[in-house]
């Protein structure tokens, strides 16, 4: 896989987490859940740290073997 495709594919499943937040937020908010609430916090960790740990991940990569 290049690095343009899994930074593509990184990307598309960090914005589906992302709308999986929201979406379960919508949801938790009105019905009290505070478990519905702490999963989509979860779903939000996942769309952020996770994303920016995978893009640097890519990049370390890249840098061995480019010098490899």
């Amino acid at each position: 896989m290049t690095s343009s495709a899994a930074r593509r594919a990184i990307t598309i499943v960090a914005l589906c987490n992302l709308a999986y937040f929201f979406d379960e937020g919508a949801v938790a908010l009105p019905i009290g859940s505070a478990s519905l609430l702490a999963d989509s916090a979860d779903f939000f960790e996942d769309a952020t740290v996770r994303y920016r740990l995978c893009i640097f991940e890519q990049s370390v990569i890249l840098s061995f073997t480019r010098v490899a």
